[in-house]
């Protein structure tokens, strides 16, 4: 996908970048003060354009919590993995230059499939998914 514009033109899931992230923050604040280590996941991560914005606050929240934090980005194995790379690493004020625990990860496989132990990830995020609805899951603010 290196260098297709997927990123450039997935507007979809830009927006429900946005809208979700009120959401996602509102799971970070109520995880429970006594977690030392928090696992967020990053399904269908691409190159994670989108995803490293709408995850850096949330990181950022989480650091207040002074919790280790590990950020794991899932795609299939011929994602851009050079790409993302650059998203989460390389380019300024990305959420891995938050605190000074925070860590990636990626993960080669399809987020079809289990890609953690179980009862392992604390928050989860899956953009492309939202391309594939019929409708919507209806679910408002009955997150959790």
């Amino acid at each position: 996908m290196h260098g297709s514009g997927y990123n450039l033109y997935n507007q979809m899931q830009h927006r429900a970048n946005q809208e979700a992230q009120d959401c996602l923050l509102r799971a970070a604040e109520a995880l429970s003060g006594s977690a030392e280590s928090v696992l967020i996941a990053d399904y269908g991560s691409s190159a994670s354009a989108n995803s490293a914005l709408l995850l850096a606050p949330v990181v950022q929240c989480l650091a207040a919590k002074q919790v280790s934090i590990t950020v794991a980005h899932v795609d299939l194995p011929e994602n851009d993995w050079q790409g993302l790379q650059e998203a989460t690493q390389s380019r300024e004020g990305t959420y891995l230059q938050m605190a000074p625990d925070v860590n990636s990860q990626a993960c080669a496989q399809s987020f079809y499939s289990q890609c953690f132990p179980a009862a392992s990830v604390s928050l989860a995020w899956s953009a492309p998914c939202i391309t594939s609805l019929t409708s919507s899951a209806g679910v408002g603010d009955q997150w959790q």
